[in-house]
């Protein structure tokens, strides 16, 4: 059985909340990964759910989705191009950026930055 459109979003809806309150295990996908795209990955027992970005010099930004078999049998896939007006465009990069934030961490080195910044005299290490 295939998984239908509207289910994949419902599970993707409740991906990003779970991102949002960091219960997710996301992990750096190196398989997907060149000089253009990134990817995350959540493994699961048989199967992982990932998002991958690709930023083509010469196209439009493009997010893919998908659900595949460890044996990287493809369950589920969709590719959505960075359309600010389009839920389905939202929906995937919100994901994609909660993914790479919690792998990267760079919201804590924002929040590092910014609260040097905020200290009198000098900062950063000697």
């Amino acid at each position: 059985m295939m998984i239908s459109d509207k289910k994949f979003f419902e599970i993707l809806e409740k991906l990003l909340v779970k991102a949002k309150a960091d219960e997710i295990r996301w992990q750096r996908d190196d398989e997907l990964e060149d000089q253009e795209t990134s990817a995350f990955s959540i493994q699961f027992a048989a199967s992982k759910l990932y998002v991958q970005y690709e930023s083509p010099p010469t196209e439009p930004d493009r997010i893919e989705l998908g659900i595949e078999t460890l044996e990287h049998d493809t369950i589920k896939r969709i590719v959505v191009e960075e359309d600010d007006e389009d839920p389905t465009w939202t929906l995937a990069y919100e994901l994609y950026q909660e993914a790479a934030r919690s792998v990267t961490g760079w919201d804590r080195v924002l929040t590092e930055i910014e609260q040097e910044l905020d200290k009198k005299g000098a900062i950063g290490l000697p």
